[in-house]
């Protein structure tokens, strides 16, 4: 829920769930930003480096000083509630039951941000990591989209059928869907799946020990997230912000002092965000019959092919569907393990599975 007392729209039922911005996060990230802009300027150019020395550096700093508590502001003040037919974001809402148009767009670091407009004309834009970070919040924008589809003519975008389509990623993936191959599939004439073993429970409390940290939903129409890992954040930031530390204090006092000073130092910080978001948004989940990686689901009871592609095991189901999943993680999820066992010899039932013998020994398949 809100931090802060939100208002429902007029007529509207009350707040369900929902966020606002907190003066304390403001302060963390917004300062800490700031401070380290301070620090690299001091080690760059010195203590005089901080008072300019000419009007236009004054004009600068006001500039800088003006960004960064325009940052604070709107950081404080951000806040998304969402109600039972209804999202707000900041002082604009939507009714989530007439909607006519699901588009996203790209903002820092490339995150998508859903842009939603209902019959009436309104319009609201709100990242798609804010809905996911609560279950019961994307729930409710979904299950309104799901409505909204059956009574209007809603126009979704590419990537607006991604995150809110008939098939939309599952809750963790925080990348562009993976496309679907074309896949040849051999049913058998006859399946069978006498002697199989049995399906797992979704709802056993003991295989909800290896849960990501991150909140999530599953696929729609598929059960529960039994098994997983996602990317963490604070590790995803504090080792890139370590290296750069490093590389400063190896280097000499003055630099970069140069044109190709700075090249490199914009090299580094590139590289060092790309890594940021690999450690963050890496995603493995699997349920009682699919299997989930940041791009892709797959359903483990209708494989047409599993093979081990480097270091990663590329599963392939009868819709054309691929994740591709690291052996080494695979291996470290016991519950995720024997869910893709359990589902392969389901598959092979039904359908011709191909599985290369480097698969077969990560799986122990051998007896299926």
């Amino acid at each position: 829920m809100p931090a802060r007392p939100v208002e429902p729209p007029p007529g509207r039922g009350p707040v369900l769930a929902g966020e606002s911005g907190s003066v304390g996060a403001a302060v963390l990230v917004v300062g800490g930003i700031a401070l380290a802009v301070v620090l690299f300027w001091m080690y760059s150019f010195g203590e005089a480096a901080l008072v300019p020395s000419t009007p236009r550096g004054w004009v600068f700093l006001a500039l800088m000083v003006a960004l960064f508590m325009a940052w604070f502001v709107a950081s404080v003040r951000s806040r998304v509630a969402v109600g039972a037919d209804w999202l707000m974001v900041g002082r604009q809402w939507v009714d989530l039951y007439d909607l006519t148009a699901v588009r996203t767009a790209r903002r820092g670091l490339g995150l998508p941000v859903l842009r939603l407009e209902d019959g009436s004309g309104r319009r609201v834009a709100v990242p798609v990591a804010t809905l996911r970070a609560d279950p019961l919040r994307w729930d409710l924008v979904h299950l309104g989209v799901r409505w909204s589809e059956v009574t209007n003519e809603v126009r979704f975008s590419v990537l607006g059928e991604t995150w809110l389509g008939p098939d939309p990623l599952p809750e963790g993936a925080t990348r562009t869907r993976r496309r679907r191959r074309p896949v040849s599939v051999v049913r058998r004439a006859q399946p069978d799946h006498s002697g199989l073993p049995p399906r797992p429970d979704p709802f056993d409390p003991v295989l909800g020990a290896e849960l990501p940290r991150r909140p999530q939903s599953p696929p729609t129409g598929m059960g529960p997230v039994l098994s997983g890992r996602s990317g963490r954040f604070w590790p995803g930031v504090v080792v890139p912000l370590v290296l750069v530390g490093a590389v400063v204090v190896v280097l000499e006092p003055g630099w970069p002092g140069t044109v190709s000073g700075w090249l490199v130092l914009a090299i580094a910080v590139v590289s060092f965000g790309g890594l940021l978001l690999l450690a963050t948004q890496t995603y493995l989940a699997a349920g009682a019959g699919w299997l989930a990686d940041e791009r892709a689901w797959v359903d483990l009871e209708d494989l047409a092919e599993v093979v081990v592609v480097r270091s990663r095991l590329r599963l392939t189901d009868a819709s054309g569907r691929r994740v591709f999943v690291p052996v080494r993680r695979l291996r470290d999820l016991p519950v995720a393990l024997e869910l893709v066992r359990v589902g392969l010899a389901w598959s092979r039932g039904a359908n011709v599975v191909v599985v290369d013998e480097r698969a077969e020994r990560i799986l122990r398949a051998e007896t299926s």
